[in-house]
C-alpha cells in the first residue's frame, strides 16, 4: 500500500495494537476487541456523514470499511483467512458494519 493510501492510518493502529497485545504491556483487562474497538472504529468511521446519506453511493465506501472490519475479527479471533465473514464476527462479538453505519447515522 502506498503512503496515501486511505488504509495506512488504519493499519497504523492496527499495527500498534498488535505491539502492544504481543509485548503485553501490562494491559490485561485490554482486549483485542475493546482495543478495536475504541481505536479502530472511531479513526474508520470518522467523517462518514459526508458520504453516508440517503442516495449516495456508498458501495465502495463500506467494502472498504468491511474489509477493515474483516481482517481485525480474523486478527481478534486468530482465525483461518478462509473463515467466512458472518461467522467471525458474530463470533468476535462485532456488528456488521453496514449496521453500525446505520445506527451511527440516526
Amino acid at each position: 500500500m502506498g503512503q496515501g493510501s486511505a488504509l495506512s492510518p488504519i493499519l497504523s493502529v492496527l499495527y500498534i495494537a498488535l505491539l502492544l497485545h504481543l509485548f503485553e504491556c501490562r494491559a490485561q483487562a485490554l482486549s483485542l476487541d475493546t482495543l478495536y474497538r475504541a481505536c479502530v472504529v472511531p479513526i474508520a468511521t470518522y467523517g462518514f456523514r459526508l458520504w453516508y446519506f440517503s442516495g449516495a453511493p456508498t458501495k465502495a465506501q463500506v467494502s472498504l470499511l468491511a474489509t477493515i472490519q474483516r481482517k481485525a475479527a480474523l486478527w481478534i479471533l486468530g482465525a483461518f483467512r478462509t473463515s467466512l465473514t458472518g461467522g467471525i464476527e458474530a463470533l468476535a462479538g462485532l456488528i456488521p458494519i453496514h449496521l453500525h453505519l446505520k445506527k451511527l447515522a440516526k
